[in-house]
């Protein structure tokens, strides 16, 4: 294969825009990412449960009984199953 200023012939006769296309996906690959919204919403413990934030703690507290109140503030934890899902939305936690 001959090669002219470093560019293999192959390549010489692609656009310039697919040769740089191809050269930096070469150079670079995809990052992975932090999806921002379940970092948010989840936390990991030590041992590798998924803490969750609870729902119905927000408002309109006044017609909820105090003993709902008092179980709501002990803290959730995400169902086994959903656990692998959480865990590839935040790989780096």
């Amino acid at each position: 294969m001959k090669t002219v200023g470093q560019v293999p012939e192959s390549v010489r006769h692609q656009s310039r825009l697919v040769r740089s296309m191809t050269e930096s996906a070469d150079i670079m690959s995809n990052k992975m990412k932090t999806n921002r919204a379940a970092a948010k919403r989840f936390r990991f413990t030590g041992t590798g449960k998924v803490k969750i934030n609870r729902a119905f703690r927000r408002h309109i507290l006044t017609k909820k009984s105090r003993k709902t109140k008092r179980h709501l503030r002990q803290p959730a934890y995400a169902a086994d199953c959903d656990v692998p899902r959480i865990r590839l939305l935040i790989p780096f936690k």
